[in-house]
């Protein structure tokens, strides 16, 4: 029955998509359905940039891979707050513990989320390069790039960064 339902809905898109000669069916459904939004791609060239993410790393105060545990909520329209599961520090100036929730802030991006796919949601695993808040907030961290997808190369790329090799 699944099987029938995803050859039927594949079908009708592929039909909505030949028939419409004007785009403005196909534009209507990209805004309505975030599935269809590329992913946001703002700090892949830190990431694949050994001396930028070394940069980044630098002036870090943290440095952690971890979990998403909770829902991502928008306190205002430039900033997201969520809570990490954190497995492993690479970095860490202010005494957090290993397996310890800690409250994250991210700062968007112009058009993240609208014009494209915000990568964060629930159960999302990554590392995660931060600093203190500069205000007493209820944060412990702020990002200051959005969070690494966690792949070995990734991994290795950040960890020879954080020991200065």
């Amino acid at each position: 029955m699944l099987r029938i339902c995803l050859v039927l809905s594949t079908l009708w898109l592929i039909h909505v998509y030949a028939n419409n000669r004007h785009g403005s069916l196909a534009r209507r459904q990209i805004s309505a359905h975030p599935v269809f939004l590329p992913r946001c791609k703002y700090d892949e060239h830190i990431i694949k940039n050994e001396a930028k993410l070394q940069k980044q790393i630098d002036l870090a105060n943290f440095v952690f891979t971890g979990k998403v545990t909770s829902d991502v909520q928008y306190p205002n329209n430039r900033t997201i707050a969520f809570t990490v599961f954190v497995k492993r520090y690479f970095k860490n100036n202010a005494g957090l513990k290993d397996n310890q929730e800690v409250r994250v802030l991210k700062t968007l991006y112009d058009g993240e989320g609208v014009k494209c796919r915000q990568v964060l949601r629930y159960r999302y695993m990554a590392i995660f390069i931060g600093r203190k808040p500069e205000k007493l907030q209820e944060a412990d961290v702020h990002l200051t790039i959005s969070p690494v997808p966690v792949t070995l190369t990734n991994l290795d790329r950040v960890s020879a960064a954080t020991k200065g090799k």
